[in-house]
């Protein structure tokens, strides 16, 4: 407030306020002092006559903490404009937002500048529950495509003088207009060229086309107490624009990138007092609502499919089914198999990128938009999305249909394709995608049960060794997936089914290990922490100097992170952090734990002489989860001895799957090292990859002299296991670990404990 001091009574001349984050985003770029600028002075009744500007200038005393800069920065980065008046109940579905709010004029500055809804999924807006008649309104078939419009920005506006006429008075913002729809940009303060980056979905019917209605662009001057100013404004016809968009070759087998195009709009100015003529400048593009989805669909086919000889893309019936799963369709085998024979193909054939669109396409139209003499493809329960919320944009998808959350999907994902991961990896982002239930809906031979300690169940409990409650797993949805493949290898009669199969696992592992060594995967590291709560403090780099995602998987602890059991020889201690069974015979763990039909030490090793050392022998079976610390080290002194590598396949080594008849840990690629100990004789340490690892790396070498707890290597991405062969005798396995394995109960074991002593 401006008081002019008197002896008897102080005058008041007029009060300024700003926000805090008004003044803070002056120093977003790093500068420390702002620029000096003159504001009006505001009264505080209506009644109150109040002339006058003030010069202020904002300074900040010490810098910005980097976190709070990308915090400010994020704020003024693209983000959508404010939908304030419509009637189309297909702007809640897709993205925009309507609020009460009659016009700009009365909109408050509260509402001025705020980011209602983000397609990186950073902010979400409450919706309200839409009735029964209003979902109605939304017919589908008349929604032909989308015209995105980012208003950029507007330059050379026309002003008016401030009230002292040596400054202008200017605090911009854009309406507008089309049909019934009309929508706000934030406020850019004090600026005659102001950029508000800020972007408009229309979502066009048949109607629109044919009526070619205007688009009304106006610029407002920004009154904190009196009526906004319309200070220019602009008319372009719909058909114009969408003729000046790109309209790119279709690519045959994979996303087509409409490329947005720029447009200047000379606009009609209002005041008098103009340099140039004011121009807004947009960024548009135009895209049928049928080639978005078509985006979606091979977006996702390329996660899921694979490159034949020939360079063309395709995708086989276990790849497709599995890609289904992701999206959590509930489609029967019989349904599947109908949509391969529409198409003239058998089970085992394989599918273009093309065929399985058009067939795609048509399972998601509802019936009325198909031919009359179109054939049902599926029985009417059955879903082909059943996920109830957006993993993207966090938006709940209830009381929708198919096409609702197909098209919604394909929407929230264009132009940010690569966060379809989301739907095959986001299992260790947020667990509510997952259904529990799903796998024992799939195939009727598979029974799981309630939640359970050593119960086949869809959830996993073991006991923590150093707290002694038991703890409930979480499963990220590729392990669910991985599982469902490998009880459909365990129950499928087809040759060429379990060789698909295996044939996906590897690609995917393969893919998915590429794209955890790309730079974009380190923005999954903070996410992957705190979903699983790791105690980041024990961890020996700091958390931002991993280059990508694996580089953190394999990270290394601090020297004191663990600490050895006892400095007693005799005594073998966990190779790692580690879901831990152990059994005195190999026999008994047969009995307890592995389920495999064919399992047995020769296939294990590849090799009968090896074997015959171990027959009658001790085994401990460390499972690693993903959250825990892949690096694995000697569980006993002694000498590195061969290491054999044996190529396989990637099948989960899920508890559930492990107790399959499918031969996990003999079917998996693995390394056999045999060290000759000093206290325990012979000891074989059998690393084993799972889905997802992308490779099993030995930081040891033949020969070299270790001691428990030297590092043996590391896992890169995914689960894995580590089983420990002792011979004959040589060992008394923990009276604790002996009890949970024998009722199929894990037990979490860290590095460097115990697992048992020397006979």
């Amino acid at each position: 407030m401006l008081w002019d001091k008197d002896f008897l009574k102080s005058d008041f001349l007029g009060y300024l306020e700003f926000t805090i984050g008004e003044i803070l985003s002056l120093f977003v770029q790093g500068t420390l002092e702002g620029e000096p600028n003159w504001y009006p002075l505001h009264s505080r009744t209506p009644k109150e006559i109040v002339s006058g500007d003030i010069k202020l200038q904002f300074s900040i005393m010490e810098g910005l903490a980097p976190t709070f800069k990308q915090i400010l920065t994020s704020m003024n980065k693209s983000s959508n404009a404010e939908l304030i008046a419509t009637d189309d109940p297909a702007d809640d579905l897709y993205f925009n937002h309507t609020f009460n709010v009659p016009n700009p004029d009365e909109v408050d500055d509260k509402t001025v500048g705020s980011l209602q809804t983000s397609l990186d999924g950073l902010s979400v807006v409450p919706e309200e529950k839409h009735s029964t008649e209003e979902v109605t309104l939304l017919k589908h078939s008349d929604l032909v495509g989308m015209l995105l419009i980012e208003l950029i920005g507007a330059k050379d506006l026309p002003y008016e003088k401030n009230s002292l006429k040596t400054n202008f008075n200017c605090d911009p913002f854009a309406v507008v207009s089309y049909g019934k729809k009309t929508y706000r940009t934030k406020v850019i303060r004090h600026n005659l060229n102001p950029e508000w980056n800020q972007s408009i979905y229309l979502h066009l019917k048949k109607d629109d086309l044919a009526n070619d209605w205007p688009i009304t662009w106006c610029i407002y001057d920004y009154e904190r107490f009196h009526k906004n100013n319309a200070i220019c404004e602009s008319n372009s016809y719909l058909s114009s624009i969408i003729e000046k968009c790109d309209r790119p070759v279709k690519n045959p087998q994979g996303p087509t990138y409409y490329k947005p195009v720029y447009l200047d709009f000379e606009m009609t100015n209002t005041k008098a007092i103009v340099l140039n003529p004011p121009k807004l400048k947009i960024q548009c593009s135009y895209i049928p609502y049928k080639e978005i989805r078509r985006n979606f669909w091979l977006s996702l086919l390329e996660i899921y499919g694979y490159n034949t000889p020939d360079g063309e893309k395709k995708i086989d019936k276990v790849s497709f089914v599995t890609m289904l799963d992701s999206i959590e369709c509930n489609f029967s085998d019989g349904t599947i198999n109908n949509m391969f024979a529409m198409l003239k193909k058998s089970p085992d054939d394989e599918l273009t990128f093309a065929e399985a669109f058009e067939i795609l396409e048509l399972k998601i139209k509802p019936s009325s938009m198909l031919p009359e003499d179109a054939s049902p493809l599926g029985i009417e329960n059955e879903r082909l999305m059943l996920i109830k919320q957006c993993p993207i944009c966090k938006k709940p998808f209830e009381h929708r249909g198919d096409f609702d959350v197909v098209s919604h999907f394909a929407l929230c994902s264009h132009g940010h394709l690569e966060k379809l991961d989301l739907l095959a990896m986001g299992g260790f982002l947020t667990q509510q995608y997952a259904s529990l239930g799903w796998i024992t809906k799939i195939f009727s031979y598979v029974t799981f049960g309630g939640l359970g300690i050593g119960k086949n169940s869809g959830q996993i409990l073991y006991q923590d060794r150093a707290t002694g409650q038991l703890v409930k797993e979480k499963m990220p949805t590729y392990i669910r997936l991985g599982i469902r493949l490998l009880y459909q290898v365990a129950g499928s009669k087809s040759a060429v089914e379990s060789k698909a199969i295996k044939r996906f696992l590897k690609n995917y592992t393969i893919k998915q290990g590429a794209k955890f060594d790309s730079p974009a995967s380190k923005a999954q590291i903070s996410q992957f922490a705190a979903y699983h709560d790791l105690d980041l403090d024990e961890i020996l780099d700091p958390i931002d100097s991993f280059q990508n995602f694996n580089e953190f998987f394999y990270r290394k602890l601090k020297p004191d992170a663990r600490t050895l059991a006892s400095a007693d020889p005799n005594v073998v201690v966990s190779p790692a952090d580690a879901r831990t069974n152990v059994f005195q015979t190999v026999s008994a763990a047969q009995e307890f734990w592995i389920k495999g039909s064919k399992f047995n030490l020769s296939t294990l090793f590849g090799d009968d002489e090896l074997a015959s050392i171990f027959a009658d022998g001790s085994m401990s079976i460390s499972r690693l989860a993903p959250q825990d610390y892949h690096r694995f080290h000697f569980p006993v002194d002694g000498t590195v001895g061969p290491t054999k590598k044996v190529e396989g396949t990637y099948f989960t080594v899920n508890p559930m799957a492990v107790r399959t008849t499918v031969d996990v840990y003999t079917e998996n690629v693995r390394t056999i090292t045999i060290i000759n100990s000093t206290h325990h004789g012979k000891v074989a340490y059998v690393c084993i990859g799972a889905m997802l690892v992308g490779s099993i790396v030995l930081t040891s070498s033949e020969g070299q002299q270790v001691q428990r707890m030297d590092e043996h290597g590391y896992f890169k991405f995914g689960g894995s296991t580590i089983l420990l062969f002792f011979e004959k005798g040589r060992i008394e396995f923990d009276s604790d670990l002996l009890s949970n394995s024998a009722t199929s109960l894990e037990t979490l074991v860290k590095m460097g404990n115990s697992l048992g002593k020397h006979k």
